[in-house]
């Protein structure tokens, strides 16, 4: 893997030390890192916040960005519990942002019965092999 000081224009070194340390905030969870970008901030701190939330499980931690993030923050939140809890009915949490008013919902409904079926298929296949 190349150094970002190892590029030879500018803006490529400086992009490659903002994706490390956009990568680095997310990863130890911390939005005080992104202060340090001089641009992306605000991208930065979405992606904390969403790393955090998955992590509590809480929704409420959304608040804490710009109106405009708060919607997305919320439906990734809930849309990984859904996943994560193989729970349908999470999904109906979700806050349409489109003009399909159940989109997000039947996306999130689709990814959940996926996961599902993987469990009971990889499940499956552990009980053929150990017989």
């Amino acid at each position: 893997m190349i150094a970002c000081d190892d590029y030879l224009v500018e803006n490529n070194r400086t992009i490659c030390h903002e994706q490390q340390t956009i990568a680095k905030a997310k990863k130890e969870k911390k939005a005080e890192l992104c202060d340090t970008l001089t641009g992306n901030k605000e991208s930065c701190r979405y992606e904390v916040i969403v790393s955090q939330g998955m992590e509590a499980e809480d929704i409420k931690m959304c608040e804490t960005l710009p109106e405009e993030y708060r919607v997305s923050c919320h439906n990734e939140i809930i849309q990984h519990q859904a996943i994560t809890n193989k729970d349908v009915e999470l999904c109906k949490k979700l806050i349409s942002s489109s003009e399909d008013e159940n989109l997000e919902q039947d996306f999130c409904k689709e990814e959940v019965q996926f996961q599902i079926e993987e469990t009971q298929n990889s499940q499956q296949e552990s009980e053929t092999i150990q017989e």
